[in-house]
């Protein structure tokens, strides 16, 4: 805004109308804004690219000019916040893109761990269980087990029947 101001308040001291301004051809633009005006190289960029915004929406206007540099001002405020606006939507549509593929292969990670971290399914390669699990009566892998006098380990219930 502060930008806007100088170049509203330098247009009033030269003269010039915004009619006048719109109409000039983009390079006599450049050339105001670098000699007669004096902006450096990043304003002048800033500036002209607002003229030609404020262009086009005047041409949109069907050629409509006001010659009220209070409006200009506002007008150029208006854009440059817009353009503003839309560099930011820009770069939260980048972030967002950056963190839904961030989301996408943390939840790939996240399933192939728990695939492996799931026990095995019927069909699938089964795996080895220690024979020390396994009770010597029952065959089955011991529940409850429990140690004998003789130090035999069985599982609690096929011992009980045994016995």
């Amino acid at each position: 805004p502060e930008l806007v101001h100088t170049f509203v308040a330098q247009l009033k001291s030269r003269g010039l109308t915004v009619c006048a301004l719109l109409q000039y051809p983009d390079c006599d633009v450049k050339t105001l804004l670098r000699d007669k005006l004096c902006y450096p190289d990043v304003e002048q960029a800033q500036l002209q690219e607002l003229v030609m915004r404020l262009r086009s929406a005047a041409l949109s206007k069907d050629g409509e000019c006001g010659e009220d540099l209070g409006q200009f001002e506002r007008e150029i405020v208006q854009q440059a916040r817009h353009q503003a606006l839309e560099e930011e939507l820009n770069i939260l549509a980048q972030h967002a893109t950056t963190m839904e593929r961030k989301l996408e292969a943390l939840t790939m990670e996240h399933l192939k761990l728990q695939d492996q971290a799931s026990p095995k399914v019927q069909g699938e390669v089964p795996c080895e269980i220690p024979e020390d699990f396994v009770c010597p009566i029952s065959g089955d892998i011991m529940r409850e087990p429990v140690v004998t006098v003789d130090g035999h380990t069985y599982d609690r219930e096929a011992i009980t029947e045994w016995l």
